[in-house]
């Protein structure tokens, strides 16, 4: 199985697996499922970002709605099992639009592993 990773800019990077120039299979996909493990990490002071952009956003678009959707913490590849693991929590379009399309993003993104940890990662 072969991993590829593209960083398409700071704030957005890519991974794709290829198995026998293939994308792998359902059988070969583990999700690991848990709310709180997998929710995204704030402060007060992201949250009160986070609660100014979206007023911003809904006064410029009052069509717009919050709901709960997926959120993407993370992904590996198990050698052994030959598996890919998807870590997968909880998060909401309001995170996700004062998060990740938020002109701030920069200020939510960290060091290594758990570098989009502050991010509504969707």
């Amino acid at each position: 199985m072969e991993r590829r990773q593209f960083v398409v800019n700071t704030t957005l990077e890519v991974s794709s697996y290829i198995s026998d120039k293939k994308g792998v299979l359902e059988s070969e996909v583990e999700v690991d499922f848990d709310i709180e493990k997998y929710a995204m990490k704030e402060t007060d002071k992201s949250r009160d970002m986070i609660n100014t952009i979206w007023t911003e956003k809904i006064k410029t678009n009052p069509r717009l709605f919050n709901q709960s959707k997926y959120r993407l913490a993370a992904e590996s590849y198990n050698e052994a099992g030959r598996t890919v693991s998807l870590h997968v929590g909880i998060t909401d379009y309001k995170d996700h639009v004062g998060t990740n399309l938020s002109d701030q993003v920069e200020e939510y993104l960290g060091e290594g592993e758990g570098r989009f940890a502050r991010m509504s990662q969707c």
